[in-house]
């Protein structure tokens, strides 16, 4: 007699994938993947353990009766796909749109698609070169979390919703080139800074083409369509280098549709309108999945004996930080820095504690210079990179002394900026009326988030808890000037409070 039961639980950890899951019960047992719609059946006849899988095809073939939606494309989307992939060593797509209009699945099915490989008259051609995914949406990330905007070199197509790949540090399918901290998740807070790293992002893709020449970029424009955002991806368009614009909706609005055409014309650039696909049911806001995202985020980890990546149960309170001197002889950051509002640095203890901060690396000491330089100077963005684009023409002796003096001139610049709060003595890197001026991106990158979970005044020391690997940041230690934390406009992470509770119930049953 066989026996079935059907049961809901919770896996804490995964070391093997899923082809690795064993019996969770003694009886029949039953384990769904939603995100894969891959049902595995646990079966012990003899004490022998069977895998077995099916598909589910809708919510019915659910025991667990959740929602589930198959991907359906509209036509005019396969046709799009399929004329991008068959010009991909040329194609350098920007999508667009307003929210919620289909840009991250459209980027999504683009990018696998053209990692897959296909059949061209009876052979196989792959893509050898991979693809570059230039996110610049800091609120919905694909491969990283949310605060930040990135380049990513893809080699293998993947799956699933961004909370199963928040990271892609230790993974085999693909790494991140360069990211730059937003600290927020709308580039509408500093959209200088957001066109700046944006421009500096698309530079090392034309490096990366100097060893992969057939490598196609798609770009992930976030739906700030509308004023400035409007503004800065017409600005992309005549700027970029790229060869396509898509945008998400038939239905306008005119005026944004008309400005982008126009841009599209004059820049010699193909405008393709695809049909909007909204979500007709949501299980999860936007603030929520963002929660998960970067509650998986801190979780995750990429063991070097694993080929799949490591959740860890363990609640962030009581995982093992990385302790940071911030002063004394080993002093192990530069400074702190608060974007955003204007605040009093005597405060500087409270917005820190229990916050989310960037871990920023600082390459040369003239990204403080400069970003000083540029806020005494005022003036448009789109001027400043022009003038930039003209300090690059001068001869090659100049620039050395110019170098040269910029350094000296750094040296001493850092020293006056860098002030230490009464009370605890954290060193306070300070530039402009009232809040910081993020650091230029052509001399700064961040290395990912960390939460600061506290701050030990008498040994003068922050704790911090990060899934970045700490090779990895005694790495930038030993080829930079130093690291900056820098504390956006990310919501103080709640969930951590919520984990304590559910693993004191656990505990208590």
């Amino acid at each position: 007699m066989e026996f079935v039961a059907y049961g809901e639980c919770r896996l804490s950890t995964i070391k093997s994938g899923t082809a690795g899951v064993r019996l969770l019960t003694r009886k029949r047992s039953r384990v769904a993947f939603s995100g894969r719609f891959q049902l595995y059946e646990a079966l012990l006849p003899k004490s022998k353990l069977l895998l077995k899988s099916a598909q589910l095809y809708s919510s019915s073939d659910d025991p667990l009766k959740r929602n589930l939606r198959p991907l359906h494309l509209e036509k005019k989307w396969s046709v799009a796909i399929k004329v991008f992939s068959q010009r991909a060593a040329g194609l350098r797509v920007l999508i667009c749109g307003p929210k919620s209009s289909g840009k991250s699945t459209l980027s999504r099915y683009l990018l696998n698609h053209l990692l897959s490989p296909t059949p061209q008259e009876g052979s196989r051609r792959d893509n050898t070169d991979g693809v570059a995914f230039l996110d610049l949406d800091p609120g919905q990330p694909e491969f990283s979390p949310m605060g930040q905007i990135y380049l990513a070199h893809l080699r293998n197509p993947l799956f699933g919703p961004p909370f199963s790949h928040p990271t892609l540090a230790g993974s085999h399918n693909g790494t991140i080139l360069r990211a730059h901290h937003i600290g927020a998740t709308s580039p509408k807070e500093d959209p200088d800074h957001y066109v700046l790293a944006a421009t500096n992002l698309m530079d090392c893709y034309q490096t990366l083409l100097n060893s992969y020449p057939q490598c196609p970029l798609i770009i992930n424009y976030p739906g700030w369509i509308f004023g400035p955002g409007l503004e800065i991806a017409i600005w992309f368009v005549k700027s970029l280098g790229i060869s396509d614009v898509v945008y998400m909706s038939e239905k306008g609005p005119d005026e944004v549709i008309g400005q982008l055409s126009q841009a599209a014309r004059e820049a010699g650039v193909a405008l393709t309108t695809l049909p909007s696909q909204p979500i007709s049911f949501m299980t999860r806001s936007s603030s929520q999945l963002r929660s998960m995202q970067i509650q998986s985020y801190f979780h995750i980890s990429h063991p070097r004996e694993a080929q799949s990546p490591v959740w860890s149960q363990i609640p962030l309170s009581r995982q093992k930080p990385i302790y940071v001197n911030y002063a004394g002889e080993r002093q192990g950051i530069l400074g702190v820095m608060v974007q955003g509002n204007q605040h009093d640095p005597n405060l500087l203890f409270d917005i820190l504690h229990g916050a989310i901060v960037g871990i920023v690396v600082v390459e040369n000491l003239s990204a403080i210079a400069r970003n000083r330089e540029k806020l005494e100077s005022g003036g448009d963005i789109f001027t400043n990179l022009d003038d930039r684009e003209d300090e690059n023409m001068c001869e090659v002796e100049d620039d050395i002394i110019t170098r040269e003096q910029d350094t000296r001139r750094s040296d001493s610049l850092i020293e006056s900026l860098i002030s230490r709060t009464p009370r605890e003595g954290l060193p306070y890197l300070f530039v402009g009326n009232g809040s910081c001026t993020p650091l230029d991106p052509e001399a700064s990158h961040s290395l990912g988030l960390a939460w600061l979970r506290t701050i030990d005044v008498s040994a003068r020391r922050i704790e911090l808890i990060t899934p970045i690997p700490v090779s990895r940041i005694h790495d930038a230690l030993q080829h930079s000037q130093g690291l900056i934390l820098v504390r956006g406009q990310l919501d103080n992470p709640d969930w951590t409070i919520s984990e304590d509770q559910h693993i004191a119930q656990t505990e208590r049953r």
